[in-house]
Parts: C-alpha cells; structure tokens; sequence
C-alpha cells in the first residue's frame, strides 16, 4: 500500500461528499446498498462461525455498513481499520461503541498483537489489491488469529463475475490514465496456494450468485426482490482456517523423545480435527443446498396447483 494509493482513495470519497449529501456519500463510499450488503455480511461471519462474544477484526471497514448491524447485538471485542479517516469518524460516530477500536492504517499491517482475534473478516478489500498485496494481507491476518480461528473475504472472479471484468476493460480502455479504484480479480487455485505457503486451511469457496447465507429474517434487495432463508453476497467468498498445531517439531535430543511423541501425536490430533472441521462445512453447505433445492421443487408444484385451480372454468 503506497502513500498513492490512499491519497486516491482520499480523494474518491472527497470527490463523492462533494457531489452527494453527506450520508449518501457514505453509502457510495462503500459501493451503496450498506443496509442491505451489511446484513448480509453480518449473517455470512455468523454463518462462518462469530458469536456474540468473538473479537472480530474488520479491515477495510470503511463508513460501517457491517458495523451498525453488528453494534446492536455484539458483545464482544471489535478493531476497524480503514485508510480514509473520514470514514473512520462517520463509522464511529454511527456505531456508538466507546468500547470498540477504529484505527487509520496507511500500511499492510493490523494493528494488534498475535493470537487474539477470532475472526478476521476482508469485504471488498482484496477485490482492489494486487495479489502480492492480499497475500501480505492473509499473513498479517495469521498472526494476529488465535489457533483456529478463520479469515473471511470476499473476491471478484472471472467465472462468476465477468460482466464486471467486462465494464473493468471498458474503462481501461477509455481512460487508461484514470484515477478510478480498479477491480482487481483472483482464481480459487491461487487462494488455494497462498494458504498452502501460510500454512492455512482452506474451509471453502462460494460463487457470488451462489445463495448460501442463511438469514434470520427475510431482506428486500434494491431492486424490490425479497430474499427468504437463504441469501447470495454478490461477491464470492472463501473461508479460510489458522489450524490449531503445535507448529514443525524437531528430534534432536534422545532425553525429549517421550515428550516428542507426545507432541507428535497432539500435533497429528489437531490436524484431524482441522479436517473434520472443513468436512462438517463442507456437509453444512450441502444440507443448505439440500434445503433450498427441496423448497424448490416442493413451492413450484404448488405455484402451478394454484394457477391451474384459479383459472377461469376450474
């Protein structure tokens, strides 16, 4: 992250305050909807495994669209980063939390010491990051996660979102010089790669189209669409997990064999239960896709049941 960059992203929400009313500018400074996507994001890290009591450390968090929704119930430790100040204060103010931190960062760092967070969540973060730049993100993001505790992100990818890779081009090539803050897209096997380096355990990936989310209460989208049980980010996700290991053992001395074994065997325990974690997500998410696919099928009969009974001699 360069001082470049953040005068940029500076000038961007300047350039929307300047044009909008105030706290419309907010929401654009997050890409609009923050209501609607900060429900959303709420539900998914429930989803992911936050309870009321978990530190959670949202980089990126802007004017604090998941914020607000999560200052009404959450009991636990919060950290916000952001690297435009004035979406700090206009997140602070919203969610009135003198407990809660907010800190301006200008660097790939988070600012907190190792092992403490429960989750570590990036939403519209890496979707603006060079790769080398995300992958000192989910590094920094490791150390500050205590032993089992997961990273959240979103991402943009060619196969789901390629009307957006499209409209990327199209402003490359229009004004190739511009200011505007660029899309930036990742593969699943380069996310698969970083965490094998970091030593991280990829729980799963969802498509941005994919309805995965379950949701307590219905959500009306923009567009008047009412989402009921299950909702869909828009972006994809991937969930990834800091194992609960004991770290690389050497046997050297003979005297430490006996505690050795001991520690090997703890070590081969808690990389079983890293696995059988990723394989409960993994089943979770094929009962949810059980559940709406069953809805489906059970409604649709239904709905034409209902057209054929109330049309008109029936």
């Amino acid at each position: 992250m360069t001082n470049s960059s953040k005068e940029a992203y500076i000038r961007h929400v300047n350039a929307l305050v300047r044009d909008n009313p105030y706290d419309a500018a907010m929401g654009l400074a997050v890409g609009g909807a923050p209501e609607i996507i900060g429900l959303l994001e709420l539900a998914l890290l429930r989803y992911a495994g936050l309870h009321e009591h978990s530190y959670l450390i949202d980089i990126g968090c802007g004017s604090g669209r998941l914020t607000l929704p999560l200052s009404c119930s959450h009991k636990g430790r919060y950290l916000g980063t952001d690297l435009v100040p004035e979406l700090l204060h206009y997140n602070q103010a919203r969610a009135q939390r003198s407990d809660w931190r907010f800190e301006e960062v200008d660097r790939l760092e988070i600012p907190e010491t190792d092992s403490q967070a429960d989750i570590v969540c990036f939403f519209s973060v890496f979707t603006h990051l060079l790769h080398e730049q995300t992958y000192l993100y989910l590094e920094e993001a490791k150390r500050v996660l205590r032993p089992g505790g997961r990273v959240v992100f979103s991402f943009l990818e060619t196969t789901t979102h390629w009307d957006v890779f499209l409209s990327t081009v199209e402003r490359e090539r229009l004004a190739p010089n511009g200011e505007a803050v660029p899309n930036v897209f990742i593969d699943r096997l380069s996310v698969q790669n970083w965490a094998n380096a970091l030593g991280l355990v990829v729980v799963d990936f969802y498509s941005g189209d994919e309805a995965f989310i379950p949701l307590e209460e219905p959500i009306r989208l923009d567009d008047g669409q009412v989402c009921a049980n299950y909702g869909a980010l828009g972006q994809s996700v991937c969930v990834l997990e800091k194992p609960m290991t004991l770290g690389k053992l050497r046997v050297t001395d003979p005297a430490h064999s006996e505690t050795d074994r001991e520690h090997s065997c703890i070590y081969k325990l808690q990389r079983e239960l890293a696995q059988q974690r990723q394989e409960a997500d993994t089943l979770r998410r094929e009962i949810t896709k059980l559940h709406s696919s069953t809805s489906w099928r059970i409604t649709q009969p239904l709905r034409r049941l209902r057209t054929v009974f109330s049309a008109p001699g029936a």
